[in-house]
């Protein structure tokens, strides 16, 4: 099963999202099911907050291996694939463990990752100060902020965690919040490969996933499904 998580800044977005035909058809290509989630979002007055976000993101994923006979997929086949907060959310997924162990899984239980574009590997203080976006989802306490770090918590948690292919774009301060992930992946024992998207708008990078024509992101990320998922 391809399990997918959309963007949308962890303030909006739904399942049905943009170019999600494409991903289905690209997802039936490798022999796999998408399985698209929600998540609830922060929103004015909801007090929607890191870990919430997290937590809905591993119940889904809990949800479909407990239900994964009548879905029709092998339970022990399990890729995570998103876009933007959705990639925070995958990359959370697979480095952080107590957010599957709460619903008695683990890290291990995922054979990979799909990480497209985040800017929030690992959420400072500066970004919460400078990004009201970042403040509205994680709020400010350091230990929470850490906990939201997915680079952090490979450091902090070694070993088990499933493979990463990263796609990154845009300023050099992100694309490198990308590649210090990608080397904490490696120090922690996992495998990361990096696929720089140059050129490509943050929206474009979703997009072309599944696109058959196009040449930077869906044929690395092909190769990588295909190994992981066989």
């Amino acid at each position: 099963m391809l399990i997918w998580i959309h963007g949308g800044g962890w303030t909006v977005g739904d399942k049905p999202g943009k170019a999600i035909d494409t991903k289905v058809d690209f997802a039936g290509e490798l022999g796999a099911v998408l399985v698209s989630v929600n998540h609830r979002l922060v929103t004015p007055g909801s007090q929607i907050r890191w870990p919430t976000m997290g937590q809905d993101a591993a119940a889904a994923v809990a949800w479909v291996a407990d239900n994964a006979d009548e879905l029709g997929v092998d339970p022990e086949r399990i890729a995570l694939m998103g876009h933007s907060a959705g990639a925070h959310l995958v990359a959370s997924l697979g480095t952080n463990p107590d957010l599957l162990d709460e619903f008695a899984m683990s890290r291990d239980d995922l054979r990979c990752v799909v990480s497209l574009d985040s800017a929030a590997y690992e959420v400072s203080e500066d970004d919460v100060r400078s990004k009201g976006l970042f403040e509205s989802a994680f709020g400010t306490d350091p230990v929470v902020l850490a906990d939201a770090s997915p680079t952090v918590q490979a450091v902090e948690h070694a070993g088990d965690m499933p493979e990463f292919i990263i796609v990154t774009r845009g300023t050099e301060t992100r694309t490198a919040e990308a590649e210090a992930f990608a080397e904490a992946l490696e120090a922690a024992g996992s495998s990361a490969e990096l696929i720089h998207a140059g050129g490509y708008s943050h929206e474009e990078v979703n997009t072309a996933v599944g696109d058959g024509g196009e040449d930077v992101v869906t044929p690395p990320v092909r190769r990588f499904l295909e190994s992981c998922l066989r």
